[in-house]
């Protein structure tokens, strides 16, 4: 027997909990969490309350952060396809936003206990117990934005109407379909009828689970039920509807079905009527239901991320990291030295990057086993060869790269000075015929004046003992302190096809004269509160990882290996601020 209720009260927030670092599933560049919710008011049972959180950091993260929350009962990965998502995760980190993608699993976060009348309002304080963790603990920048489609709009548009969760900007997609819920269950007006599929969610919601789903009232069109209906639709059964700092965006497809586009309106009028500044609704020709698998709703939603950096990237702190570079033993095949950084922002930014060995030989390196003739090659994301180098003065802009300040002081050095957009992008050194040594690699920022900094850089090669361990050089230009996240990392690669890898890496961090700032053998053994709260926290327990804050100044990360062990190792240096 089932208690129907004329109205529904929104839930107090729960507490979030994160739980482990996981890495079955998880999509591509993100680093992924268990995370359980817990609502005092709602029964926890087995399925119910529990999901994943997958973070993707920034170059800085001066923007701010995106969340996405997928369709349905949230129990899939926004990302539908990664050939197509996954490059646009790259554009997006390219803004400087951090995102976060959210996956509820088991009967996902609308599952409600066997018998329980409950409803997407109060339902919905998990989603906003999740939101208000994010704004909370993981936001970096300047602005918190949510995304969501279909179903996911309705999570989105919840925790701001019902809950509280305001954010800078809100791009609701595809919907919300539990909008006008009376129409869709009891069939009312051309349009509005609700399929199968959104019928059991919404019985679902009220504790019809299993069989009974589709004994449920919305299945049968029970008219008993539309009082309660009309509380729990998102459209009214909120608390507020006027949100003067917040900027809302509506993405609707062309193609997709009447009872989505009528739904979308409707919740559109309602901003309108409670005088929404800052509202708009844009029809996405060619998209259909699902934006994300649409290229036209990918680049529209990127519009919109875009635009609300009013066309430039916020400005960033005072504290910045540039100018990082990386010494350490260049092999052959698998055992060359790679590098990679990040270009963040939206513009073209002019950089130099070289590459020394037998420079190297002279004061203050003083090294006798330098790479005799590098050669330097600049690569896309894609993998696509850009540039290439094997001695600086047979390059085109060889006057510029003199002219520049770090001309390599050997002709046999390479070097690259070029403009890029922003993007990541892969330096790789090798020797020429083969050979192999010790090598410098570096990269200077010739634009340090504009708002855009180097991103993120990280370097892989083969780590050795005594002098043939990788050293990454970090230059923090103040005048405000840095704050980072430095790992070492080994294992990992060999799920990467990377042979041979650095089984148990150990990293020290050292001052400009040398003398020690931290070590760290295993990452959990110091700081894992907080590495783990960074969303940098290294998928092994036998990688370290070191976060700290950084007053100006040079430093250097030594990795190693334990008891003098060698293989292939991963430097990565990223900046919190």
């Amino acid at each position: 027997m089932f208690l129907i209720v004329a109205s529904t009260t929104a839930f107090a927030q729960g507490t979030f909990t994160l739980g482990s670092q996981v890495t079955t599933e998880c999509p591509i560049n993100f680093v992924c969490y268990n995370f359980t919710v817990d609502i005092p008011a709602i029964a926890r049972g087995v399925n119910e309350n529990n999901g994943i959180l997958a973070i993707r950091r920034a170059a800085t993260g001066h923007a701010g952060i995106v969340t996405y929350h997928s369709g349905h009962n949230g129990g899939n990965w926004w990302a539908s396809d990664m050939n197509i998502d996954a490059p646009f995760f790259d554009r997006v980190a390219a803004l400087d936003y951090d995102q976060v993608m959210i996956r509820w699993m088991g009967n996902g976060w609308i599952g409600a206990p066997q018998g329980a009348v409950l409803g997407f309002q109060q339902l919905g304080a998990r989603p906003a117990t999740v939101l208000a963790y994010v704004r909370d603990h993981l936001k970096r920048g300047d602005l918190f934005i949510v995304h969501g489609v279909s179903a996911g709009s309705v999570q989105i548009l919840l925790a701001m109407t019902s809950y509280g969760i305001v954010p800078d900007v809100a791009i609701p997609a595809s919907g919300p379909p539990f909008a006008k819920i009376s129409n869709g269950c009891m069939e009312i007006g051309s349009g509005w009828n609700y399929p199968p599929g959104d019928c059991s969610m919404e019985d679902f919601t009220a504790g019809f689970v299993g069989t009974q789903v589709t004994q449920g009232p919305c299945y049968a069109h029970n008219p008993s039920w539309v009082p309660f209906w009309d509380a729990d639709s998102v459209d009214t059964g909120g608390k507020s509807y006027y949100f003067p700092n917040t900027t809302i965006h509506f993405l609707v497809g062309s193609e997709d079905s009447p009872e989505i586009t009528l739904r979308a309106a409707a919740m559109h009028q309602v901003f309108v009527d409670h005088g929404q500044p800052n509202l708009t609704y844009e029809v996405v020709q060619g998209m259909g239901h699902d934006l994300q698998k649409y290229q036209v709703g990918l680049d529209a939603l990127y519009a919109v991320l875009s635009s609300a950096l009013g066309g430039t990237p916020g400005p960033p702190p005072g504290a910045d990291l540039s100018n990082i570079s990386t010494r350490g033993f260049v092999g052959t095949a698998n055992n060359v030295m790679i590098c990679g950084l990040i270009i963040p922002g939206d513009r073209p930014k002019k950089v130099i990057l070289r590459a020394l060995g037998p420079s190297l030989k002279r004061p203050p390196f003083n090294v006798p086993d330098s790479l005799s003739h590098p050669v330097l090659e600049l690569l896309d994301s894609r993998g696509r060869l850009i540039a290439s180098n094997d001695n600086w003065r047979s390059a085109g802009n060889a006057g510029a790269i003199a002219a520049s300040g770090y001309a390599p002081l050997n002709n046999k050095e390479p070097a690259i000075l070029t403009s890029l957009d922003p993007g990541n992008y892969t330096a790789v050194v090798r020797g020429a015929n083969n050979t192999t040594g010790i090598a410098l690699l570096e990269s200077y920022d010739l634009d340090f004046t504009s708002a855009q900094k180097f991103g993120n850089v990280s370097t892989r090669a083969f780590v050795g003992t005594a002098a043939n361990v990788m050293i990454a050089g970090v230059i923090a230009h103040g005048p405000d302190n840095e704050n980072v996240v430095i790992r070492g990392l080994g294992p990992t690669l060999s799920h990467f096809g990377v042979p041979n890898v650095l089984a148990d890496p150990v990293l020290d961090l050292r001052d400009a004269n040398g003398n020690e700032v931290m070590t760290n053998d295993n990452w959990k053994n110091n700081q894992e509160t907080e590495i783990q709260a960074s969303g940098y926290a290294p998928p092994n327990d036998l990688e370290s990882a070191i976060l700290i804050t950084l007053a100006p100044g040079n430093y250097t990360a030594i990795l190693s290996g334990k008891n003098k062990s060698s293989g292939n190792g991963l430097v990565e240096v990223y900046d919190l601020n």
